[in-house]
């Protein structure tokens, strides 16, 4: 699991690392830094929770991840640190907090 990915300029995963603990996203986000140019880029397409803890739909969304698949839905602040942690620069998230879905930019980290 989490062994090949072909090279490319930029990388979209669309609601996949919900899916999956902080160990496991760091994973395969570690694989995919691995095959990665060093000018790529990292597209996330996930529900996005608030840094605040004021109620949001995406909480919802949250402990599904949580009982179904041992996932979850993260802050922006969480998405740097997975992202800093396997070899990407984080960038921005982009997201209304009164959507459900955002984008977390990332750029590949000098080795």
């Amino acid at each position: 699991m989490f062994e090949a990915v072909p090279s490319a300029d930029v990388y979209f995963l669309k609601h996949i690392i919900h899916d999956w603990n902080d160990t496991q996203a760091i994973q395969i986000l570690t694989t995919i830094r691995e095959h990665a140019p060093d000018d790529a880029q990292l597209v996330l397409i996930e529900h996005v929770l608030p840094e605040s803890s004021s109620p949001h739909f995406a909480s919802l969304y949250d402990m599904q991840m949580i009982v179904w698949t041992n996932g979850r839905e993260r802050t922006p602040g969480e998405y740097a640190s997975l992202l800093e942690q396997s070899g990407w620069e984080y960038n921005e998230t982009t997201f209304d907090e009164n959507d459900l879905l955002g984008a977390v930019k990332a750029t590949t980290m000098p080795c």
